[in-house]
Order: C-alpha cells, then sequence, then structure tokens
C-alpha cells in the first residue's frame, strides 16, 4: 500500500481521519475562541509579548545561548495570534493540527541522536551536496506562508521539491509545485493540518505547479478552495512513488541521504526572532505547533539544520540551525518521499517565475536529459487559452553551453503582439518525437502598455488598528491595489512595507494580489514615531507609493 512503509520497532502510526468525536471537539474548541493548531494546553495565556532587548539580554546572560536574534519583520507576517474571548494571545495558529507539544524523551533517547550513524557522513546538507559527479544546492527556494497556517503545505512541498531534484541529479531544479492546492486539499487555515496528510496527498492524488494554483491564502489568512486550480489540472499532477515516515535519529539521518525530510517542532516565542547561529530554547513560551523542512545535520557540532516557510528574510537566508539537545522536539519524526527520477527533464532559467517582461525577452531553459532534442514554448492568458488552441508557440534549440552538466536551450519571445496582464508559459522536452518528462509551468506578467503614473494613487494602505493612539502590540494594515487594477491589467510582482523611524525595516511581499494584510510586530521596535507606507512593483518597469500613515510606539 502506497505511503504506508514505517521504520521496524520504533515506526510512528499514522493519525487517522478525524472522527465524529474529534469534531465534536474541534467544534467546541472553536467556541471558546482558541484555535487548533495553537499548542493552547502548553502556553500560559498573557498580553505581553517578548521585546528585542528583553531577548538579547536574556541572550547576553545565557552561557549556552550561541544565536543571534534581530527582527527584519518577518516573523510579524505570519500566522495569526490565537486569543481568549478576553483578548489574552494563547500562542499562533502556524499550521500543525492537534499538536500538544514535544513528547518528553528519555535520557537514552536524547544521548541517542548524538551518537554517528555507521555508514553516514558525519555532516550534511542538502544545500551543498553531491549527487554523482554533480555538486550543488538541491534546494528550491525559500518561500512563506504568510498569516495562514499553512506549514504543513510547504514543508511537504519543500521535501517533495528537494527529492525530485536528488533524484534526477539537478541543483536548484525547482519544481515549484503548488502549495495553495496541496493545502486546499488537506487543511484550513485557521486550524491547519497533519504532516501524514500532506505526504499522503502528493503520493496519492498528486499536485500540481504553483502556476496552476499560486499561492493566495497567505494574503489575509483565508482558505482557497480546490476548485480554483486551473482547468486542466488533471494533466499537470506530479506525484510521489511513495512516502515513509521515521522516528529514530539514525532512520532519520539514513533517509536523508535522498532527500530532505519533513519533520515538526513547538515554536518558543525567542525562535520568531532568530537571525543566525545554532538555535536552542532561552526565553518565552511555547507559541505552537509547527511543521518545516528538514535539510541535514552536523554530527560534530550538534545539531540540525531546517528550513522554514518565514520567507528569506527570517533567519539564515530562510534556514535554520538548531541544537540537537534543544527543548522543542524538532526532529522527533521525520516523514520523506520516494520519487523515480524521471519526473522532470528541464529547468527554466529566464524569465523567473511572476517576473514582469516587455518586449522582447529571452528564454533560456537547462536540459539534463541528454536525448533531447529541442524545447517546444507556448504561451496563453492565464484564462488557460491554450485549452481551446488559442497560444502563442516557439521552439528552442540546443546551443553548444553547458552549465553544472545541463545543455542549455534559449531563443527569444516577442511579446509585443500579446495583450498586458498574467500569462502562462509552459515548456515541453522532446527527443525523436516523444515527449520527455512532464511539462514545465510558470506565470509571467507582460506589461507592454503600462498605466500613466502621474495620476490619481493606485495603491493605499490603511491601518487595522486605532493609530491615532500609541501602540504596543502586534498591529496590521489593509493593504489594496484596486485602483491600479481598474486601469491596467498588469499586477503588481511585488510589494515592500517600509517603515521608517528610530527602527527603520523593509519588508518584501511577493505577489500581493489586489488586497492584503500586512503586520508589524511593533514591540520588537524601538519607541518613537514611524512613518509607514507600502512601495508596489510591476518588476523593474513600475513603482508606485502609497499614502503614508504615522504610528506612534511606545513599549513597556
Amino acid at each position: 500500500m502506497q505511503g504506508s512503509h514505517r521504520d521496524q520497532g520504533q515506526g510512528m502510526s499514522r493519525v487517522n481521519s478525524v472522527t465524529a468525536a474529534v469534531a465534536a471537539a474541534v467544534n467546541a474548541v472553536f467556541l471558546t475562541g482558541i484555535l487548533l493548531g495553537a499548542a493552547a494546553p502548553a502556553v500560559s495565556a498573557t498580553s505581553s509579548e517578548l521585546t528585542l532587548p528583553e531577548l538579547q539580554k536574556a541572550l547576553a546572560s545565557h552561557p549556552d545561548a550561541k544565536w543571534r536574534a534581530a527582527d527584519n519583520g518577518a516573523a510579524a507576517q505570519i500566522g495569526s495570534p490565537v486569543l481568549t474571548e478576553s483578548g489574552l494571545r494563547t500562542g499562533i495558529n502556524f499550521g500543525l493540527r492537534d499538536y500538544q507539544g514535544p513528547r518528553r524523551k528519555t535520557q537514552i533517547e536524547r544521548a541517542r541522536v548524538d551518537e554517528p550513524t555507521p555508514g553516514l557522513p558525519r555532516k550534511w546538507d542538502w544545500r551543498n551536496a553531491t549527487v554523482g559527479t554533480v555538486t550543488g544546492d538541491f534546494m528550491s527556494p525559500v518561500r512563506n506562508q504568510g498569516k495562514c497556517g499553512s506549514c504543513v503545505a510547504f514543508a511537504t512541498a519543500g521535501s517533495y521539491e528537494g527529492t525530485l531534484a536528488v533524484a534526477s541529479g539537478t541543483p536548484r531544479l525547482d519544481v515549484n509545485v503548488s502549495e495553495q492546492d496541496l493545502f486546499a486539499n488537506i487543511g484550513s487555515c485557521d486550524y491547519g493540518s497533519w504532516p501524514s496528510s500532506g505526504m499522503s496527498q502528493v503520493t496519492q492524488e498528486g499536485v500540481p505547479d504553483e502556476a496552476c494554483s499560486p499561492y493566495k491564502s497567505g494574503r489575509l489568512g483565508k482558505d482557497g478552495e480546490a476548485t480554483d486550480a486551473c482547468k486542466d489540472r488533471a494533466t499537470r499532477l506530479l506525484r510521489a512513488t511513495d512516502d515513509s515516515s521515521y522516528s529514530s535519529p539514525a532512520a532519520i539521518k539514513q533517509a536523508l541521504m535522498t532527500g530532505p525530510l519533513q519533520t515538526t517542532m513547538s515554536v518558543y516565542e525567542d525562535f520568531m526572532f532568530y537571525a543566525g547561529g545554532v538555535y536552542k530554547h532561552v526565553t518565552g513560551p511555547q507559541m505552537g505547533g509547527h511543521a518545516i523542512t528538514l535539510v541535514g545535520y552536523d554530527d560534530d557540532a550538534k545539531y540540525w539544520i531546517g528550513k522554514n516557510s518565514w520567507g528569506p528574510s527570517w533567519g539564515e537566508a530562510g534556514y535554520f540551525r538548531i541544537s540537537y539537545d534543544d527543548e522543542s522536539g524538532f526532529a522527533d519524526d521525520g516523514y520523506g518521499f520516494t520519487v523515480t527520477g524521471s519526473e522532470v527533464a528541464m529547468r527554466l532559467d529566464t524569465p523567473s517565475y511572476f517576473s514582469a517582461i516587455k518586449g522582447t525577452v529571452p528564454l533560456e531553459v537547462s536540459v539534463f536529459d541528454e536525448s533531447v532534442e529541442s524545447i517546444k514554448w507556448e504561451l496563453a492568458s492565464a484564462d488557460q487559452q491554450w485549452l481551446q488552441g488559442r497560444v502563442y508557440r516557439g521552439e528552442l534549440k540546443a546551443t553548444r553551453t553547458k552549465r553544472s552538466g545541463a545543455r542549455i536551450f534559449r531563443g527569444t519571445i516577442d511579446t509585443l503582439p500579446l495583450a498586458d496582464g498574467v500569462h502562462g508559459l509552459a515548456l515541453e522536452a522532446v527527443a525523436k518525437g516523444t515527449v520527455k518528462g512532464n511539462k514545465v509551468y510558470t506565470r509571467v506578467v507582460i506589461i507592454n502598455h503600462p498605466a500613466d503614473q502621474s495620476g490619481d494613487q493606485m495603491i493605499s494602505l490603511t491601518p487595522d488598528f486605532d493609530n491615532a493612539a500609541p501602540v504596543k502590540s502586534r498591529v496590521y494594515f489593509k493593504f489594496s491595489a484596486d485602483e491600479l487594477a481598474a486601469v491596467q491589467k498588469a499586477p503588481l510582482t511585488h510589494a515592500d512595507l517600509v517603515i521608517a523611524g528610530p527602527t527603520p525595516t523593509r519588508v518584501r511581499f511577493d505577489d500581493p494580489g489586489t488586497e492584503s494584510m500586512f503586520g508589524w510586530r511593533t514591540q520588537m521596535y524601538s519607541n518613537g514615531v514611524y512613518k509607514v507606507h507600502v512601495e508596489g512593483f510591476v518588476g523593474d518597469h513600475q513603482m508606485f507609493k502609497s499614502n503614508e500613515l504615522e504610528v506612534k510606539v511606545q513599549n513597556k
């Protein structure tokens, strides 16, 4: 049976489907204002949040602290505070459903993680690993789950994308599967999901590419619908051959040799402001359960390496190192995929995903299958016009250039005959008339006819709080680009929340859509008056600036 392999003697049984009794319990919990996935039983209710000076003081006085803290604004955008009816915070919903905190380990179990595993290297990191004769970074880019409790979808996708790259021997393959589609089928922003559900979904039904169902739930913390996916979703599904779970350090390290895994942990408040080093909990309550992608380990320095889903500005470019003996329960369990490696035969290098293009633009593809003779491409508007044959087509031929073992295919696309807006680009590898691997899809924004920027303000920012009074907690702003959408078809590719004042910060949001919520954790900032606005971009071609808001921060 697919998805049923377990460690011999230490296997972890898969969580069963929700029973009627659990469903009733869920309803009872919602009536109290507490969301599942927030580890409410393990967290003390408090209206006070950790400040940066408090955390830095705790780190300086802690003899075992080998990490540093900072606030770049990323942590304020993740999940949503879980509150009681009286307004006391009990945690944050990251998205690990029914999580009750890390299990207590015996002294033997704690010692076992430090033991080198015979036959395995003492260090491993899939960001710098060798597969066959190729050395490189086999991880896909760091993504951002935003305000939705969707960590399981991102951890599952990170494991699957990385395992596909490893199996095909292709660094930076970046298959970029759809977290939105995956999560719409396994969970909800409010209560999250189980790691086993994400793994089973990829193995049993499959998951399409990101372009088929772009991630939107992180903007407002609202669920998407499975029916929101592209019309040809069924033909774009990628499936793993099998999935397995592991529950001992030796088995987890062994499984890592075939690709990154999904694992879980308790997030303590100080972890949200990790900025580098080897993390070990120092101060602050447990905030909630979290799923992440396990990338590697170091037996000499005694730490695991994780890939988070809080964007590349958090931690060590979106990654973190965590001590073997941390109390978070990191890597108590692991979940991995088995794949064939033949699913994808190429990587699109240029243009990048959801980039803004105009005029004649270069198209460059790296091909790893030596039998491939040509790359056929199709470009159509995002409403799937290629299903009706209304497409703009072309073909790429191989050049003499090779890079990291791959042949480079190049060509150009003239975008001038096409309407402005979001378009889907599909590429197909062909060898002697036979298609090799799955099609590769991406989204691009064509902007040949930009709107006049000299008129009215095109984007706006509204406080979701009383900004006339001093603030000392997490606050949110409502962002709108409705005015821009009314005058041009090309949307913003990204936006920056700009905070100017005693502690200046700029936080990037990719694909903000026409409506988003931007968060700011003000207690991590120095007291004073701040000016806040948003700058929206359509690639390098346009920049729009919102109205400016004044906010006074007054912490304890």
